[in-house]
């Protein structure tokens, strides 16, 4: 699976519907082994990153905090990431 969005199976017209595999702690270490695969480009990782640090939830910033926390841990896997200053930056704040 090559495909980032396959994590957030997200269908905005029915929020009922939708599954973030972001969020289920079952699939924490599959997305972090994701992040290391050699055989994904590099800017399919740097757009799931993105999208990870732009998720809006709606719900109190909630499962922002927790998307972009994600982000954060995969930047272990993911070190070359052109977003790490930033996010690291944006821990320590």
């Amino acid at each position: 699976m090559h495909d980032w969005q396959y994590f957030f199976n997200h269908d905005r017209s029915n929020l009922n519907q939708s599954t973030y595999r972001i969020f289920e702690p079952e699939w924490k270490a599959e997305i972090l082994h994701w992040f290391s695969r050699k055989d994904v480009d590099k800017k399919q990782k740097e757009d799931f990153i993105q999208a990870l640090i732009g998720f809006d939830d709606s719900c109190g910033d909630f499962y922002r905090y927790r998307a972009y926390f994600l982000a954060a841990e995969a930047l272990s896997q993911f070190p070359e990431c052109s977003l790490g200053d930033a996010i690291v930056e944006q821990l320590l704040k």
